[in-house]
């Protein structure tokens, strides 16, 4: 239980981190001027999304190589909450919920039969956490908008990374 608590407390400091430098970075820099313009390519237009996805992207699988131990349990944990999840939608009955270090996790619940094929197959589907990125994109202020994406990106990393040493 400790575990998750700490994966949950990471996960929260690095957020909170980056959306406070940010803050703290803009008040040094005056108005956002050596910030913005980091963001901005020489016509003085944003570099566009795509750009700040892909390296988010590229970011996730050398965090990967470095921090081995604690990736697993962050592919293990997102596996199963990803399960739960789709249980949750489907309105099955989460029964419990356990993933280890090792990579091993399950989670049970009941509900219909005729659903558990989407759960099966949720983790190779689902991005779990690029869902709510995607919702937080919409609503947040434009100079925050890079930083965004590259969440996005480093979440979309995380799906590609499950995905390949899942199968």
């Amino acid at each position: 239980m400790r575990t998750y608590k700490a994966i949950l407390l990471t996960i929260l400091c690095l957020i909170l981190g980056i959306f406070w430098g940010i803050e703290i970075w803009s008040a040094l820099t005056k108005h956002w001027g050596l910030l913005l313009r980091w963001f901005h390519n020489m016509r003085g237009n944003y570099y566009p999304w795509y750009i700040w996805c892909a390296i988010g992207a590229i970011i996730f699988p050398l965090m990967n190589k470095f921090f081995v131990k604690n990736m697993e349990m962050t592919k293990t944990f997102t596996h199963e909450l990803t399960h739960t999840i789709t249980d949750l939608l489907l309105f099955r009955r989460i029964h419990s919920f356990h993933a280890e270090e090792a990579g091993s996790g399950v989670v049970r619940s009941s509900g219909s039969e005729k659903t558990l094929f989407l759960t099966a197959l949720a983790p190779y589907c689902f991005p779990i956490y690029t869902f709510p990125l995607l919702v937080l994109r919409s609503v947040v202020v434009t100079p925050f908008l890079p930083v965004i994406d590259i969440l996005i990106g480093f979440s979309l990393g995380l799906h590609v990374v499950c995905i390949a040493e899942q199968t």
